[in-house]
This record gives structure tokens, C-alpha cells and sequence, in this order.
């Protein structure tokens, strides 16, 4: 079986109307997602996905949007239990912060598991 040769090809936005390129790396990323989930429909790849149709500022304005969360600087600290060891675990002031700016959710490890997850990688 012979392979194709990548190139990057470009697009227009659908938001902004500018031209973004679709990089080699995009293209063998979502290749690989392809040839994880062969089944599905040839126009979208194999696995069900699209190439993007958002240029990266776009879609990182719209990620940030879809999960944006207000965060009061004067909210309580919450407990949490560490999901790999169990033990009850402080959040909230600057981590409630930082995490709420990325959009992301509250942690469901505690920082010594994180950081040993982070390692075993």
C-alpha cells in the first residue's frame, strides 16, 4: 500500500475569514485518530472528524468561552478527595483562580499525585 505524501494545504475560517494553514503534524495527528477508529464515513476521515474549520486564535477564543468560569475571589476553599490516594485535599485561592482563567475544572488529584502522574508520562 502506498502512502500519500503530506503537504500543509490552507482554509478559510469560518469566523474570521482569514486563510490557516492545516500543518503535516494536524494532518498525521488526525491520521493516527483514523487508523485508531477505522469505521465511520470516508468524507470525514474514517473516525467521524472534520479537518478544522476554525483557524487556532478562533478556536482557542471559543474554547475559552464555552469554558470560561466566574470565580469570586472571596469564595470559601473547598475540600476535595484525591481520586488515586484518597486523602482530603485543599482548593481554592490562586489554583481556584489560575484554573478558572485556562477554563479548566476543578483537579480531582492532589498536587503530590499530579505530580507523580505528570513524571510516570
Amino acid at each position: 500500500m502506498m502512502t500519500e505524501e503530506l503537504r500543509p494545504f490552507s482554509k478559510v475560517c469560518r469566523d474570521c475569514q482569514q486563510r490557516f494553514e492545516i500543518s503535516v503534524a494536524e494532518q498525521e495527528f488526525f491520521n493516527r485518530l483514523a487508523a485508531e477508529k477505522p469505521e465511520g464515513d470516508a468524507e470525514r476521515g474514517g473516525a467521524g472528524w472534520f479537518w478544522p474549520t476554525r483557524c487556532a486564535p478562533c478556536r482557542a477564543y471559543r474554547r475559552a468561552e464555552k469554558y470560561a468560569q466566574p470565580v469570586e475571589a472571596s469564595a470559601p476553599d473547598e475540600w476535595l478527595i484525591c481520586r488515586d490516594c484518597g486523602v482530603d485535599f485543599q482548593f481554592g485561592g490562586r489554583d481556584r483562580q489560575y484554573l478558572a482563567s485556562r477554563g479548566w475544572t476543578k483537579p480531582t488529584r492532589c498536587r503530590p499525585c499530579r505530580t507523580a502522574r505528570r513524571a510516570r508520562r
